[in-house]
């Protein structure tokens, strides 16, 4: 299996009751639902196209994933894009217990040209 991923669903931010889908990356086919050793079952699932998606590396602790977030936020806004789908998070070196600031987790938004974004520069 490849990268631990998490899809958010939730349309804000959300410190309970999150919408939240997790799974693996998987190269080769495979059939679609595997049972887990707890004996929850993962149900194949492929992910959409995206023609635009911009990521942002965060490395250290997962703590501060949303310094990441907000500088992608402020990107996204000062070119002239929107966020048009859902966040996904992509555990490259997924969080260990005593080297959390290990970690390597990369952020991926779909994003779209704003319409009117040259109305909205100085």
């Amino acid at each position: 299996m490849g990268y631990f991923t998490a899809i958010l669903h939730n349309e804000t931010f959300e410190t309970e009751n999150i919408d939240l889908e997790m799974g693996f990356v998987i190269a080769e086919p495979t059939k679609t639902t595997i049972t887990l050793p707890s004996q929850r079952m993962m149900t194949l699932r492929f992910l959409p196209a995206v023609e635009t998606m911009a990521t942002a590396i965060g490395i250290g602790m997962p703590q501060t994933i949303h310094l990441y977030r907000g500088a992608l936020a402020l990107w996204v806004e000062d070119n002239g894009y929107e966020f048009s789908g859902n966040e996904r998070e992509v555990f490259i070196v997924p969080p260990q217990v005593g080297h959390e600031h290990e970690s390597v987790i990369e952020i991926q938004y779909p994003i779209v040209k704003r319409e009117h974004a040259n109305l909205l520069l100085p």
